[in-house]
């Protein structure tokens, strides 16, 4: 079972990098192999509307989503993790999804796989990015697990976001657990995750003060 992380920031080791790496611990920690991909080392190039795959099936743009095609349909969870830049996903992402559109023909590739976004935001446009994301899932007629919403201002201040942080982690368990399940949401989680966070771990819907 592996369970594959993306990251479309263009931020070296990042909030989105952290929050994501978090959720992917949590996936290990429930037995399943893991790996981080972070988008910035890769070429990846805009779709061009070409519609070869139509006929194909196949994308007609040799560059490095070609090696992304392959991880995302060798695994068997898959997270999404962007930063929010003018209130939705970074450009690095759109990018990437309008690219997977090739996975679509002659029939949806990524279906059954489980899959879950996390969303790192300073305030606003985490809810208008996640929501995309499940609809873009849906589309795939893949499974939903939860998603997260991580508040973070200046680089690295994801840690303080305590609610956030446990909550990716146990996101990554209940991805794991939904596999295994059949893509059932497990028992374990019977309520939402961020209320597992606050309940299970007292982690307070506020970030800490970052220390000067």
């Amino acid at each position: 079972m592996k369970v594959l992380g993306i990251v479309f920031s263009p931020r070296e080791n990042g909030n989105t990098e952290i929050i994501v790496r978090e959720a992917l611990e949590g996936a290990r920690e429930a037995g399943a192999e893991t790996e981080l991909i972070t988008t910035r080392d890769y070429k990846i190039n805009p779709c061009n509307g070409c519609g070869a795959c139509h006929k194909t099936g196949e994308c007609s743009i040799n560059d490095d989503m070609q090696i992304m095609y392959k991880k995302l349909l060798e695994v068997d969870g898959i997270i999404f993790g962007t930063p929010v830049y003018f209130w939705q996903m970074c450009a690095q992402a759109k990018i990437f999804i309008d690219r997977t559109y090739a996975l679509t023909f002659p029939n949806l590739k990524l279906s059954n796989k489980v899959a879950a976004a996390i969303a790192v935001a300073g305030r606003t446009g985490a809810v208008e990015t996640l929501n995309f994301f499940n609809r873009y899932f849906i589309s795939n007629h893949m499974i939903c697990a939860e998603s997260v919403e991580g508040l973070a201002y200046e680089k690295g201040s994801i840690v303080n976001d305590e609610r956030g942080m446990k909550t990716a982690r146990e996101l990554g368990k209940q991805i794991v657990l939904m596999i295994k399940n059949g893509n059932r949401f497990p028992e374990e989680h019977d309520i939402p995750l961020y209320r597992i966070a606050q309940e299970r771990y007292g982690a307070s819907r506020y970030p800490k003060p970052s220390k000067q």
